[in-house]
């Protein structure tokens, strides 16, 4: 999570812009019935949908601690189809768009 804060400050930093000025979607790929790439052939382990989702939560902390307002289309387990996902990006006309897989 250090990291990822670290490159979202120096990205505000050289742009001159902050974070106050952005509203951000961030879309966990995958979710639900749909794992994405499973661990290791599917043994026990972390499947892509989960490390997705935990990106998406370490992402989300950093920009709202910079001051960002940030949306998430998921923020558990959950299956979206990608109308819903483009729906609730259309709706929220975010600034930045981030699909996380």
């Amino acid at each position: 999570m250090r990291r990822i804060y670290i490159l979202l400050l120096l990205i505000f930093t050289i742009t001159g812009l902050t974070a106050k000025d952005f509203t951000v979607v961030i879309d966990a790929g995958h979710g639900g019935k749909d794992p994405g790439s499973l661990a290791m052939g599917g043994i026990a382990g972390p499947n892509e949908n989960d490390i997705n989702l935990a990106v998406t939560l370490a992402t989300q902390q950093c920009l709202e601690k910079l001051g960002a307002t940030v949306y998430l289309t998921r923020s558990d387990d959950t299956f979206l189809t990608l109308e819903e996902r483009r729906s609730m990006v259309t709706d929220i006309k975010p600034d930045l768009f981030i699909s996380q897989h």
